[in-house]
């Protein structure tokens, strides 16, 4: 097998493209256009798993881990620096995140000591420390959640994964070479018109997917992570506008504005202001009305469903027999069955003339 026909079988679309960007160029240059194409086709790929199943074949099984690995890491930066970026806010604003608002403290006194003075002043310091040291948990916690975002930049930095990756491509290597010869040929001595085995290389073909399979990893690398930045950035951008969206139903609840019905509210505080449980489930009522409209906008009207008419309960009865024995079918079945019964006795005869 030649080393064109061996490269056309590993990827017959990155190999024609090659060849028609490269054709008549010297080898640097043609060098340079092929990884120019390789990248440029890993550069339309949409998916993690399109990244993976791009690696060539014979690397897929130490490459394809590192990969994985190299996607859960940068999922844990995301959420690592989304969540050291909130959190600074909070600490800069003066407000706590979920999990480190100060609880008050659960001081045993009596009623009539904790409203005087000295019982009150012993209450506000316990609140002011329990607080004080709620600012220092979450800022301690800010630089920590810094730290844990720093780590995974470094692991994820180019000259790391490579120094990672490069012994395994040429542990991968050591073992393709000794599959991957091809015979060499020459003149026969006692026939000089046929050719035979003057002895085995290393396929040029091989060498050059290893050189690529080096070169190209850290492209590799790039686009999983070029792929999930930009899905974060998506549900970024989709949290901020239904955050936006909440804010001004919020606001228009606050303002009395708006087409939100203030029942629930008034029949749940009883004249009373509504409670923060009522208040949160109107929002989300206004959020989902407002997103919905949103989404129906440019959409047609659906054509009004008929309904099928059906025989009103005050229709009479065809006749009063049907009455008598129940109507329809099942009327005259049942008055078959009773006559056959009253057949039975002694005086059936004297007792139908009775009844008739």
């Amino acid at each position: 097998m030649s080393a064109g026909s061996f490269v056309r079988a590993l990827s017959p679309l990155s190999h024609s493209l090659a060849q028609l960007a490269t054709a008549g160029l010297e080898a640097p240059e043609r060098g340079l256009k092929e990884r120019q194409v390789r990248v440029g086709h890993l550069q339309g790929l949409a998916s993690v798993a399109e990244v993976v199943a791009a690696i060539p074949g014979d690397y897929q099984s130490v490459l394809a881990p590192e990969l994985r690995l190299i996607e859960k890491r940068v999922r844990s930066l995301l959420k690592a620096r989304a969540t050291h970026a909130a959190w600074e806010r909070h600490l800069a604003a003066g407000t706590f995140p979920a999990g480190f608002a100060p609880s008050d403290p659960n001081v045993q006194l009596t009623k009539e000591f904790a409203e005087e003075g000295s019982g009150r002043t012993i209450i506000a310091n316990l609140k002011a420390k329990a607080k004080a040291d709620a600012v220092a948990i979450l800022g301690q916690s800010v630089r920590a959640k810094a730290d844990e975002r720093d780590r995974y930049e470094a692991m994820l930095d180019p000259a790391a994964i490579l120094g990672k990756v490069a012994p395994l491509v040429q542990q991968q290597w050591t073992v393709l070479q000794q599959r991957m010869r091809v015979p060499q040929f020459g003149p026969n001595p006692d026939s000089p018109n046929d050719l035979m085995v003057t002895g085995w290389d290393i396929s040029d073909a091989a060498k050059s997917l290893h050189e690529h399979v080096l070169h190209d990893f850290l492209h590799y690398a790039y686009r999983v992570r070029a792929i999930l930045e930009s899905e974060d950035l998506a549900a970024s951008l989709k949290r901020d506008a239904k955050r936006k969206v909440a804010g001004s139903a919020a606001e228009q609840l606050a303002t009395g504005g708006g087409d939100v019905d203030m029942t629930d509210a008034q029949a749940s505080g009883s004249g009373a202001s509504p409670s923060n449980r009522t208040m949160q489930s109107m929002i989300d009522k206004a959020v989902s009305s407002a997103l919905k409209s949103r989404d129906k906008k440019g959409k047609g009207k659906k054509p009004a469903k008929t309904t099928k008419k059906t025989r009103s309960s005050s229709t009479p009865a065809r006749n009063a027999k049907e009455v008598r024995q129940g109507g329809g079918a099942q009327g005259k079945g049942k008055g078959k069955a009773k006559a056959k019964a009253q057949a039975k006795g002694k005086n059936a005869k004297g007792k139908g003339k009775a009844k008739a």
